[in-house]
């Protein structure tokens, strides 16, 4: 399976953990955090707007249109997707089935129906004011 990530650099980031490494470790476990509650919420709020269809326990399922998050017809997938420590300050919010990376891209047969991204977004846009409110103005 293909693995994709992407690193959110700030300059103030060594700063802040030459300073106090635990409480930077700790803010940024929050921020991880932040994110897996986010990508969730954009999947249960993706428009009921793709293909209707029904499921193996016979109910009717409304997919996500191409380039809305996923809708999720079971909760494997988002039961799926958790934050894992890597080491000191550093986390990965994944999601742990076979076929996120192709909801996430698109695949010869699915366009894309990104998550992960938006969830990035979200991040990146909000960090300096994250890390001001856990640390006071850098």
């Amino acid at each position: 399976m293909a693995k994709s990530g992407v690193r959110i650099k700030f300059n103030h980031i060594p700063k802040i953990m030459r300073e106090n490494p635990v409480k930077a470790d700790l803010a940024i476990e929050a921020m991880a955090f932040d994110g897996e509650r986010y990508v969730k919420q954009i999947m249960n709020d993706s428009p009921k707007d793709g293909r209707t269809y029904i499921v193996g326990s016979g109910q009717t399922h409304v997919a996500s249109s191409p380039g809305n998050p996923p809708r999720p017809d079971t909760k494997t997938l988002i039961n799926s997707i958790h934050v894992k420590s890597k080491g000191l300050a550093l986390y990965a919010i994944r999601a742990a089935t076979d076929y996120a990376f192709g909801l996430e891209f698109g695949t010869s047969k699915t366009a894309a129906r990104p998550a992960f991204i938006p969830m990035l977004v979200f991040l990146k846009k909000n960090a300096d004011t994250f890390f001001d409110d856990f640390f006071g103005a850098i």
